[in-house]
């Protein structure tokens, strides 16, 4: 009986060590946890702003692209905007009545230079002429009037060119 109760008592040493190696594991599984959490949103913020900063990179590249771009089409001045009218002009055969420059608004790259222009010509010439201006990125059409004149085969125009002109420092 003796025998019995030492080996008892000795299982239920074993039992307690057991649970007090049990209660350490499971506190440091929990401890552990808690800070891996911690360790997970840390992470996870500094994934957030990296996508965040990936973004804004995207975002300034395709800006830069823009810039480019719009840097690449605009005309060097005024001349170079005249001459792709007077070539659109001369290639179908476009007579002007008037031809009148003013500035229609300055931006931080480029000046926008609006021609006035009173023009007599076929319908065909007309759309013939404004298509082949509208080829060019940085030249616009717009304000487009016609009148009927006595000569069927004619109309008076008025028109506004707009042309986007680098800025000179």
């Amino acid at each position: 009986m003796e025998q019995q109760l030492l080996q008892f008592i000795n299982d239920y040493k074993k039992f307690l060590i057991a649970g007090l190696i049990l209660l350490v594991c499971v506190f440091s599984i929990f401890n552990n946890r808690s800070r891996y959490q911690a360790k997970v949103r840390s992470l996870t913020r500094t994934v957030e702003e990296w996508d965040e900063k990936m973004e804004l990179g995207e975002e300034l590249a395709k800006k830069e692209q823009l810039y480019e771009t719009i840097n690449r089409d605009l005309l060097r001045d005024f001349f170079a905007l005249k001459q792709i009218i007077d070539r659109a002009a001369n290639k179908h055969k476009v007579v002007f009545d008037s031809l009148r420059q003013g500035l229609k608004s300055e931006k931080e790259l480029f000046r926008e230079i609006e021609v006035q222009v009173n023009l007599t010509a076929s319908y065909n010439q007309i759309m013939k002429f404004i298509a082949e201006l509208e080829k060019v990125p940085s030249v616009r059409v717009s304000d487009l009037r016609l009148t009927m004149k006595d000569d069927v085969n004619k109309l008076d125009v008025s028109l506004a060119i707009v042309g986007l002109i680098r800025r000179t420092q």
